[in-house]
C-alpha cells in the first residue's frame, strides 16, 4: 500500500513537472543561428499550465509534507508573470544581467566551477557571459542546450566559443527538462564523464542557465554535502538576477517548489514541497540528513556512474587531483 500511496504521489509531481518543464522549455528556446538580436524592450513570459488534483495520503506527516494544491496553483500562476528585462540597465551588474556566478557549495572549492546564460547566442546577453567567463579563465564549456552540430553553428561565428571546440575543450549534449528519462541520465552521466577527462574550471550552460544548469550543479552539490537551503538558495539566484526576486516575498517561497522538486528527484522521492531544510531542535540548518548518500546512490544507480569515477569527481570539485 505504502509503494502504491508514493507512486501516487510521484505521478502527481510528474504531471506538475511536465507543465513546468513546458514552461521552461518555451522560456529557454534557442535563438536560431543567423537570427537578428532581439530588440532591447521588455518581454512577458507566458506558460500554459494544467491544474493537478492531490492524491489523498494516509500517512499525516507524509500529507503534510507535500506542497498543496493551492500553493502549486500559485506557484504556477507566478511562472505566468514573470516579466524579464533585455536591457542591461534594468540590472545592478553585469554578472546578475548574464546570470554568471562560480559555484562554490558544501566543500566544493574556488575555481572548479561557473554557471551563465548561453554565451554564443548573439543576443543581449550573450558578450557579458563570455567576458565574464573569459576572465575567469575557464577551460572548458558544457553545454546543455545544444546539439554538437548547433554548438559549432553558433561558434563560427564568436571567435572565443570556437577555440573550445578547436582544442577539444567543449561537449554539447542538448539535455531536455525531462532529468529522469533515459535520454537525460545519458546525458548526464556524459557531462560528468567530460568533467573527469578536461581542463578546469568548467563552464556550465543552457539558455538561461536555470533549470538543466540548475539540475546538475544541484547533483554536485549534494554530492559535495550541502545543504539543502544552501542548494535552493543557489538555485533561486538566478530568480534573483532575472527578475530582482527578495527572499522574503511570497513568489520566492513558491518557485523554489520547482527546485525541491529537482532535490526529491536526486533522493528518490515524491517532491517534499518545503524550500527550508529539516531543522534539528537547536536549529541546525546543515546538510539534510542522508542527502550526500542518497546523491551517491542517484550517481550510482540512476546515472550508472562506477565508485571509482564518483570519487574521483568528488576530488576534483574539492580541487584535490581526481
Amino acid at each position: 500500500m505504502k509503494n502504491l500511496l508514493q507512486k501516487s504521489r510521484f505521478l502527481g509531481i510528474q504531471v506538475v513537472t511536465a507543465a513546468f518543464a513546458s514552461f521552461l522549455l518555451g522560456f529557454c528556446g534557442s535563438t536560431p543561428p543567423g537570427s537578428p538580436p532581439p530588440e532591447e524592450k521588455e518581454h512577458i513570459v507566458r506558460v500554459q499550465t494544467t491544474a493537478v488534483e492531490e492524491t489523498p495520503i494516509a500517512d499525516d506527516d507524509a500529507a503534510a509534507a507535500m506542497v498543496s494544491q493551492e500553493d502549486r496553483l500559485l506557484m504556477e500562476a507566478e511562472f505566468k508573470q514573470l516579466v524579464k528585462s533585455e536591457r542591461r540597465q534594468d540590472y545592478p551588474g553585469d554578472a546578475a544581467f548574464a546570470n554568471f556566478r562560480e559555484v562554490k557549495l558544501g566543500s566544493m572549492a574556488s575555481g572548479i566551477l561557473y554557471r551563465s546564460c548561453h554565451p554564443a547566442l548573439e543576443d543581449a546577453r550573450s558578450p557579458y557571459a563570455a567576458r565574464l567567463a573569459e576572465q575567469a579563465r575557464v577551460g572548458s564549456i558544457i553545454d546543455l542546450a545544444d546539439s554538437p552540430g548547433e554548438m559549432a553553428l553558433k561558434a563560427s561565428v564568436i571567435p572565443w566559443y570556437q577555440s573550445f571546440i578547436t582544442q577539444g575543450n567543449s561537449i554539447a549534449v542538448l539535455m531536455d527538462l525531462d532529468y529522469d528519462s533515459q535520454y537525460n541520465r545519458a546525458k548526464i552521466q556524459e557531462v560528468l564523464r567530460f568533467m573527469l577527462s578536461h581542463k578546469k574550471p568548467f563552464l556550465l550552460h543552457c539558455v538561461d542557465g536555470t533549470g538543466r544548469s540548475g539540475f546538475i550543479v544541484m547533483v554536485l552539490a549534494a554530492l559535495m554535502n550541502a545543504g539543502r537551503e544552501e542548494i535552493i538558495g543557489d538555485y533561486m539566484q538566478s530568480y534573483v538576477n532575472y527578475y530582482g526576486f527578495d527572499k522574503t516575498e511570497d513568489r520566492y517561497r513558491l518557485i523554489s517548489y520547482s527546485g525541491e522538486d529537482m532535490i526529491a528527484l536526486i533522493r528518490g522521492e515524491a517532491s517534499k514541497g518545503s524550500p527550508s531544510p529539516r531543522r534539528s531542535p537547536d536549529g541546525d540548518t546543515g546538510p539534510a540528513p542522508g542527502l550526500r548518500e542518497r546523491a551517491e546512490s542517484y550517481l550510482q544507480e540512476k546515472i550508472q556512474m562506477r565508485p571509482g569515477e564518483i570519487d574521483s569527481l568528488r576530488r576534483l570539485l574539492a580541487g584535490q587531483q581526481p
